[in-house]
């Protein structure tokens, strides 16, 4: 899941940031993990509500979909290079119905659910 100078990468028991340094990823995948998260954080700050309450505007819908399908391809790419030694899931956000505000994650395992 994309976050602030991240590297998108999240242990979901304690919720901190992994760090890419520690994993056995290809340095181009790595580069295009933090760019991936780097890329939400252009979108935000703008006017249009986006997934899980974001606010988001002068992003297109195709340039919001283009994000979601890099971070699905980025997933795929992970959970392939670090094997099976590894469990690799993909971060959704959500809209919160008790808060409108704010947002509810959940972690899919596994890419037939979200294909």
């Amino acid at each position: 899941m994309p976050d602030y100078e991240s590297s998108s990468l999240w242990d979901p028991e304690t919720e901190y940031m992994v760090r890419l340094e520690g994993l056995p990823l290809r340095p181009e995948t790595k580069a295009a993990l933090e760019a991936w998260s780097a890329t939400l954080w252009d979108f935000l700050g703008r006017e249009r509500e986006g997934p899980g309450g974001i606010s988001i505007s002068n992003v297109s819908d195709e340039e919001l979909e283009a994000h979601e399908r890099e971070g699905q391809r980025l997933w795929h790419l992970v959970r392939d290079e670090l094997g099976d030694d590894f469990e690799v899931g993909y971060g959704v956000l959500g809209p919160d119905p008790d808060d409108p505000y704010g947002a509810i994650k959940r972690i899919v395992w596994d890419p037939s659910a979200i294909e």
